[in-house]
């Protein structure tokens, strides 16, 4: 974590510049340039999707293979010189179209919610040392947070808890229709749970939480490259449950933020400060 150029990964930008690279490309080859552009253009057009596949931008893998596959075929056709103009057009039309689509569907992760906390209603953060802190810290982002909003808030995360373990720190949840915040997994990510094992246990969390008629935030989890699948068993566990959760574009944000974590991975004070400070920005008392 230590080397700056992987927050792009983390925070979904990696993703997007395939994308630009990809359309780029298409619409150069498109004009028909000569042998050495057509070389660079077709060069940026393999590059962008490379990016894109290893940016670990948790789409379903039947959509990469897709696009892919449309786009490498696309790219033969437009560097056939018998490849007629009208035709070209279109193919290049239609595989600007598909990519341009893509990366709107993606964009639409990225939107920051707005949850409602009413008055006097409890919010529970469960999590691991993201929330529960690391080090010589004197306060944890959810204790700043109670201070910023005047909320309650009960902070059940521990240091180098898993799923499995959140699950566990639900339980102690004793009231009902809170807010709850679930920021989990990393410790999962790092120590390759097995991504199904993975899916059983963060679906049973939430449906578990969503039972008991608690409201939910979810932080979503940066990932590394080829570990698409823990973000997929996210995004379709809060599409399940209409959840809320919070981009990891945000989460990767503070993480990138000079001077706001220990390590790379856990935060520093001035980390525990700028999370609260965001999450406080996504949490609005009832008018």
């Amino acid at each position: 974590m230590d080397h700056p150029f992987l927050y792009y990964f983390l925070d979904g930008t990696v993703f997007y510049a395939g994308i630009l690279l990809v359309l780029t490309g298409g619409l150069g080859l498109a004009c028909m340039p000569g042998r050495a552009a057509r070389f660079i253009l077709s060069s940026l057009i393999i590059l962008g999707l490379i990016l894109a596949v290893i940016s670990a931008t948790p789409l379903p893998l039947w959509l990469y293979l897709i696009w892919s596959g449309y786009i490498l075929t696309a790219l033969m056709l437009l560097n056939r010189t018998k490849t007629a103009k009208r035709s070209k057009a279109i193919i290049s039309i239609v595989a600007g179209t598909i990519t341009a689509a893509l990366g709107l569907y993606e964009i639409s992760f990225a939107r920051i919610p707005n949850v409602i906390i009413e008055e006097e209603q409890t919010i529970y953060v469960l999590g691991d040392s993201v929330s529960a802190g690391m080090g010589n810290i004197e306060q944890c982002w959810p204790s700043i947070f109670a201070e910023i909003t005047d909320t309650r808030v009960v902070n059940l995360a521990q240091a180098g808890a898993k799923v499995d373990e959140a699950i566990k720190q639900a339980q102690e949840i004793n009231k009902s229709h809170a807010l709850v915040i679930v920021e989990i997994g990393g410790n999962d990510l790092l120590s390759k749970t097995d991504a199904n094992i993975f899916d059983h246990e963060f679906k049973q969390l939430i449906s578990s939480l969503a039972s008991d008629g608690h409201r939910i935030l979810i932080f979503e989890l940066p990932l590394f490259p080829f570990r698409n699948a823990y973000g997929i068993t996210q995004r379709q566990t809060v599409s399940k449950y209409n959840t809320a959760m919070l981009p990891k574009r945000i989460f990767a944000g503070v993480l990138r933020t000079q001077g706001a974590t220990l390590d790379g991975v856990h935060l520093s004070q001035k980390g525990h400060r700028l999370m609260a400070e965001t999450i406080a920005e996504v949490i609005h008392a009832a008018n």
